[in-house]
């Protein structure tokens, strides 16, 4: 298999994805933990990733009776964070929240240039959840459905920019696969985080963005985004207004995701915590 064709494999499995902890492969100390613990978010504050590691720095500093610093440490698609744990001392003390769906992209499209690798530098710790993508827009857009966005895309091609969180990142790929299976001309417009992508998409500089639930439901009820689309197989129970991928296309009925979460005997000092 190629490179093109297994990134698209790649992100096909990932349109819906996970929120894993990751940790540097180490062992654990027996009174672990005896200090503060830095959870690292790879991406700027305000995107759902960053709400989401916030949640849980909470509830893990109550559950360890430790402090838990959220650190964002943004750039390069998520992998700026990511290598900065991966090379941190391996004592349990710095963990990464991730979007797995995003490294495991990352892993084909930028192989052997991302300072770290995520099958030998990490040990999985547990799936946190599962985070589907929204297709937002601006409400200055004149569709109101997937059809009537393509219909407008397919008139004026290249009339519409999209934004992401970095090139080769899930929303990235997930515009791009929509790009290809519509046959649409759409403009990429990458930056560092959700945070600022959604802030752009609000204020019109670009009109279409995938994006993660927990941002839409940020804005759900503001007026300031309207959404499209959830990319779940059928419709999601948290957003049952909007339409899955089965009903829109058939291209897409395959799409899993999941993980079993990594070896949690190896888990460095966090197994049973819950």
């Amino acid at each position: 298999m190629d490179r093109i064709s297994k990134l698209t494999a790649t992100a096909f499995a990932a349109l819906v994805g996970c929120a894993l902890f990751l940790a540097p492969q180490a062992s654990q100390a027996q009174d672990y933990p005896s200090r503060p613990i830095t959870l690292v978010v790879a991406y700027p504050p305000g995107g759902g990733v960053d709400a989401v590691t916030r949640i849980v720095g909470q509830k893990l500093s109550e559950a360890l009776a430790t402090n838990v610093v959220v650190e964002n440490r943004p750039g390069f698609s998520g992998n700026i964070g990511a290598a900065s744990v991966a090379k941190a001392a391996a004592d349990g003390y710095t963990l990464l929240l991730a979007p797995w769906t995003t490294y495991a992209i990352n892993s084909v499209l930028y192989a052997g240039r991302v300072g770290y690798a995520l099958d030998k530098d990490f040990t999985p710790i547990t799936v946190v959840g599962y985070l589907p993508l929204i297709l937002l827009v601006n409400p200055q857009v004149a569709a109101n459905s997937v059809q009537e966005l393509l219909a407008l895309a397919k008139a004026k091609p290249d009339s519409i920019s999209f934004g992401s969180t970095g090139p080769g990142s899930l929303e990235h790929i997930a515009a791009e696969l929509l790009k290809i299976q519509t046959n649409v001309k759409m403009v990429h417009v990458p930056y560092k985080g959700n945070g600022p992508a959604v802030t752009d998409l609000i204020g019109g500089q670009i009109q279409m963005m995938f994006t993660t639930a927990p941002t839409w439901a940020a804005h759900a009820n503001s007026g300031r985004l309207k959404a499209l689309m959830v990319t779940t197989p059928a419709r999601s129970e948290a957003f049952p207004e909007l339409p899955g991928l089965e009903s829109l296309f058939a291209q897409f009925d395959g799409v899993v995701s999941g993980t079993d979460g990594g070896d949690r005997e190896r888990a460095i000092g966090l197994n049973g915590t819950d």
